[in-house]
């Protein structure tokens, strides 16, 4: 009994499809071997207070609260403004000095900007919450949310059964406390 008797091009077919998938299963096993990778090369995953990380495209200064900025202030001198956010924000791919936060801060020196940033935040329960405790301890006058397209997917199966058990959704909450 023969393997596709009748078809010899199937059997040419089938056989080109294991020796590809047996080729990239070896290349990835010496790959994992022989390649050091770094998860955290572009993004960080650890923030300690009081470090500085040094990533490709430039530093992030962890201040003493755990946030990327330099220190803030404990008595307000000026008007405060906040910029809270994930990756964009945080200032991945643009470092220290380089971020909105700082470019602003040179044009508008009236005020004090100070960067809340974090890596993964979003509009959800758990951001808004620590907004809005970053508001009120730090006496925050003004917030301004930096974000990118994936931080507005409303449709997440949490909001939907929200909508369906007729709740509020966490964002039009925000914008009442706003």
């Amino acid at each position: 009994m023969t393997w596709f008797p009748r078809n010899r091009g199937m059997k040419l077919i089938t056989y080109f499809i294991v020796v590809l998938i047996s080729a990239a299963v070896i290349a990835e096993a010496v790959m994992r071997v022989s390649v050091k990778f770094n998860a955290s090369y572009y993004v960080g995953f650890k923030n300690d207070a009081n470090t500085i990380i040094n990533y490709p495209y430039g530093k992030i200064i962890i201040n003493s609260d755990g946030y990327p900025d330099g220190e803030i202030r404990k008595t307000k001198v000026k008007r405060r403004i906040a910029y809270v956010g994930d990756s964009v924000c945080y200032g991945v791919g643009a470092g220290y000095g380089y971020r909105i936060s700082e470019i602003l801060e040179q044009k508008y020196p009236d005020y004090e900007h100070i960067n809340f940033g974090a890596i993964g935040n979003g509009i959800d329960d758990a951001s808004i919450a620590k907004l809005m405790g970053i508001s009120n301890k730090y006496e925050i006058d003004a917030v301004i949310f930096i974000m990118n397209l994936n931080d507005i997917q409303i449709y997440t199966e949490q909001n939907v059964e929200k909508r369906v058990n007729n709740e509020e959704p966490s964002i039009r909450r925000y914008y009442r406390w706003l």
